[in-house]
């Protein structure tokens, strides 16, 4: 037997029209959506903190898998994503309200709660990984504060025979390893069959990374028709499995591919920790069988840990950026006047220096200090400030020292930015473990 599985997103705000190709020709046996990342879940908290009308589970939910619905039952295709983010509840009723719409009859939406310890973070005693502190301290600043869980829930909801999937936090390759237990059956405590599934979940769960997005590198690593890059594929047996993509499709499936999506946000292979398993990524072994097919083998695993992590987003105050833009002759001279001019005057209106950044866009504002010293022989330079800190109104400084720049500056400085609110608050992300026992989770159901 060998399973079909499709990754159409490797995040949130990913591509559209991949998940309707794979749905259309790819023949598959489950079609998943990951949503999640560390990154996508501080934007959504400091989004609701400018809107608190948006939704606490994915906003592109809907208008992804909408359309895909009436679809994925035709082609028997079932779809999971954990696009629930803090409210998988709510992403299921308005999945199910859109499904309803459509006048689909007897369609079953499955979501999963738990993980969400916002309200309990008194009695689990959460401590920072990174500082320290216990999270109860600081309860009236944290946004979010979630488990990162496991499969198992979501392989019961595919033998209950749910058409869609929806959970919050869990860990990426959950939403592949989830399926494989249902079609395979393994134990909770067969470890090899579980590294094994989770292994193959990382290398397909960031989407079109596999197929060669963000691996190509002109004339070092050469990536046909990227603009029209394929999604995923993986054809799954106990023992081994082929990564591969849609036919006529743009992209790159090969053993380097493959090899850097496996290191990708990896720190140890050899340990690489799940809920549900602990996975051992440096046995796998990767073999080119044909055009577009990767042939994978090997992958295995040990107990899974005894803690869950527990990823918190924490208010951290806020932060402003501003740009100024310089161009001909004298522009790096007349950049480093205007730098020097807004350092004195911030530091005459009291402002933490050392809560000040100037860079350069496109010569030191990636690698900050490591970067080799900026040559003053450009044509245009672009200088850029930003500011932080935990009270608001030091953050306005900057902007009422920046904006009479276009007036009170060197000649010809060019001011960027809108000229309305430009100061956001800052969502700093935590890490934490936690005993899985405190971390009860439930499945439920909704049938249209």
């Amino acid at each position: 037997m060998t399973v079909r599985i499709g990754c159409a997103t490797g995040w949130s705000r990913d591509q559209f029209h991949p998940g309707r190709e794979l749905l259309d020709k790819g023949d598959l046996d489950y079609l998943f959506f990951d949503s999640m990342s560390e990154l996508t879940m501080s934007a959504a908290q400091v989004a609701r903190a400018a809107d608190s009308s948006l939704p606490e589970y994915d906003p592109y939910l809907v208008p992804r898998l909408g359309p895909l619905l009436k679809m994925s039952l035709e082609r028997g295709t079932r779809l999971l994503t954990n696009s629930g983010w803090l409210d998988p509840e709510g992403a299921a009723e308005a999945l199910a309200a859109e499904a309803r719409r459509q006048g689909l009859i007897g369609f079953t939406i499955a979501y999963i709660t738990g993980g969400d310890l916002r309200e309990r973070l008194a009695e689990t005693d959460l401590t920072s990984f990174e500082t320290g502190q216990r999270f109860a301290e600081i309860a009236d600043r944290v946004v979010s504060a979630e488990a990162y869980l496991g499969a198992q829930l979501i392989a019961e909801a595919l033998r209950e025979g749910a058409h869609v999937v929806l959970t919050p936090r869990v860990t990426d390759a959950s939403l592949v390893l989830g399926p494989l237990l249902n079609e395979y059956g393994w134990a909770e405590d067969d470890w090899e069959h579980l590294g094994w599934g989770i292994g193959i979940g990382h290398l397909i769960e960031c989407g079109g990374q596999v197929c060669g997005g963000y691996y190509a590198d002109p004339g070092y690593k050469e990536v046909p028709d990227l603009a029209d890059l394929g999604y995923p594929i993986a054809e799954i047996d106990e023992d081994s499995a082929i990564i591969t993509k849609l036919k006529g499709t743009g992209g790159l499936v090969s053993v380097g591919t493959a090899r850097e999506q496996l290191l990708y946000e990896v720190n140890d292979p050899s340990n690489y920790f799940n809920p549900d398993v602990t996975c051992d990524l440096s046995q796998l072994t990767f073999q080119q069988v044909g055009r577009d097919r990767v042939k994978v083998a090997g992958g295995t695993g040990r107990a899974k840990p005894e803690q869950l992590k527990v990823l918190v987003g924490v208010q951290e105050g806020y932060m402003a950026e501003e740009m100024m833009s310089f161009a001909g002759p004298g522009a790096y001279e007349r950049a480093e006047l205007a730098k020097d001019i807004v350092r004195t005057r911030l530091a005459r209106e009291g402002v933490d220096l050392a809560r000040v950044r100037f860079d350069y866009i496109g010569l030191n504002s990636v690698h900050r200090e490591a970067t080799p010293e900026v040559q003053p022989d450009l044509y245009e330079y672009i200088v850029r400030i930003a500011i932080s800190s935990p009270d608001r109104s030091e953050v306005d400084k900057l902007r009422y020292e920046v904006d009479p720049m276009a007036t009170s500056g060197p000649a010809a400085t060019g001011k960027w930015g809108p000229m309305g609110t430009r100061v956001r608050p800052v969502v700093g992300l935590h890490s934490a473990y936690i005993d899985r026992d405190l971390v009860p989770s439930t499945l439920h159901t909704i049938t249209v």
